[in-house]
């Protein structure tokens, strides 16, 4: 927790929480047993340090400036925007989020859209990610939000697969060759016309095993 977010009335989603003499620490300690760092942060200062210390990624970014996507991206360090939190104020207001946190995040919005910009025009890696429950529906329903804050839909589709297991270690392919551990899934139709078909797939292979056949979990 780098910084704030949008659910304290007492935080700003950009304020830093750390010291430097501990977020140096801190990173020591993870770089020399070498323990990936994810950082929940929306500051651009509190990125841009936590990325030359060695961060893994940021979560949400609420408002980077281009000099923390040009370390970001120099450094290797991530972005998972998960942008639901400010775009997708059906849900937001389908919650019931407090009148402060929901405030917070329209006026959060237009930014956290630019700095999802800065990142991508510096070449910082993308992954989709959500810290909203459900897990499942709210990971969709972010695929929709990052192409209303201006995404392409290919790059969309990229961050949720190869980007996913880039940024967690386990490679930027999955190919359905032998010998590979491949993940799979198998759709009526395709996402380039309508992202709703990656929520209904027919067949799940998840590291060469089979998980899901004809809408029937395996037994598996």
């Amino acid at each position: 927790m780098l910084t704030g977010g949008l659910m304290s009335e007492h935080e700003t989603v950009d304020g830093g929480q750390f010291s430097d003499t501990e977020l140096v620490a801190l990173m020591e300690v993870a770089n020399l047993r070498g323990i990936p760092v994810a950082a929940h942060c929306g500051g651009a200062e509190p990125a841009r340090r936590f990325s030359e210390l060695g961060g893994r990624s940021v979560e949400h970014g609420y408002r980077l400036d281009e000099r923390a996507a040009a370390t970001m991206a120099a450094n290797g360090t991530w972005l998972v925007p998960t942008v639901s939190v400010t775009h997708d104020q059906e849900f937001i207001a389908a919650e019931g989020w407090p009148a402060h946190a929901a405030e917070r995040a329209r006026a959060a919005m237009p930014a956290h859209a630019e700095s999802l910009h800065a990142c991508m025009e510096a070449g910082v890696g993308i992954a989709v990610g959500a810290d909203l429950n459900p897990i499942g529906p709210r990971l969709h329903r972010e695929l929709a939000m990052l192409e209303r804050a201006g995404m392409e839909r290919l790059a969309v589709l990229a961050a949720a697969t190869v980007g996913g297991r880039a940024l967690n270690g386990l490679g930027s392919s999955s190919l359905p060759e032998p010998g590979l551990e491949a993940d799979v899934i198998v759709v009526d139709g395709s996402p380039m016309d309508d992202l709703g078909v990656l929520a209904r797939p027919s067949v799940v292979i998840v590291e060469g095993r089979l998980i899901r056949l004809g809408g029937t979990d395996s037994p598996d």
